[in-house]
């Protein structure tokens, strides 16, 4: 079972259009980062697509992939991967290079969030942006069953860093009381 789904409120359509307002908002903030206005995403944690076809739908996204191994909704038809970002066989699952990796609320339920990385070196190009949210260190849902690290802006920072990524933005942000996230922009 997706750890995600205990948390949403789908309706019958199997959508959740509060967590839908939260990834175009999201989205727009990466996306504004990015160099070009026709571009490529490999969304994380793709959970029913969403964000791809919002990438694709509203912001001019010529090639959006996603990766979810707890598939079980694809309304769009979306081109999503059931395989996780930790497995090794993803370099075979995935191939090309991406404007932009979209982790969106994902990074803190790997075991292994450095192996993440690595996996993912191989879409990566010079002009490659990274994006992830996570929820912050004091926040209540850091908490949460299968949140398995724990993480501040200094921390993502540094953890990024190390892994070869350099910050471009960082921002901590509310959604609501006791909910705080921060978002990192990477390059």
């Amino acid at each position: 079972m997706n750890i995600h789904t205990a948390h949403h409120h789908y309706d019958l359509n199997g959508r959740d259009t509060v967590i839908e307002g939260y990834i175009e908002a999201s989205l727009n903030f990466a996306y504004s980062h990015l160099k070009r206005h026709v571009w490529s995403m490999l969304d994380v944690g793709a959970d029913y697509g969403y964000a791809m076809h919002y990438a694709e739908d509203s912001l001019e996204c010529s090639r959006a992939v996603g990766i979810e191994p707890y598939l079980k909704h694809n309304p769009w038809g979306l081109d999503i991967r059931r395989i996780s970002a930790e497995d090794p066989r993803l370099r075979l699952e995935v191939e090309g290079e991406f404007d932009l990796i979209f982790l969106n609320h994902t990074l803190e339920h790997f075991y292994n969030p450095t192996l993440v990385l690595s996996n993912l070196e191989h879409v990566r190009s010079a002009e490659t942006k990274l994006f992830v949210a996570v929820p912050h260190a004091n926040s209540e849902w850091s908490k949460w069953e299968g949140h398995f690290s724990i993480w501040t802006s200094d921390w993502l920072d540094h953890f990024c860093r190390t892994n070869g990524w350099r910050c471009v933005e960082l921002v901590e942000r509310e959604l609501r009381p006791g909910c705080v996230e921060v978002w990192g922009l990477f390059e």
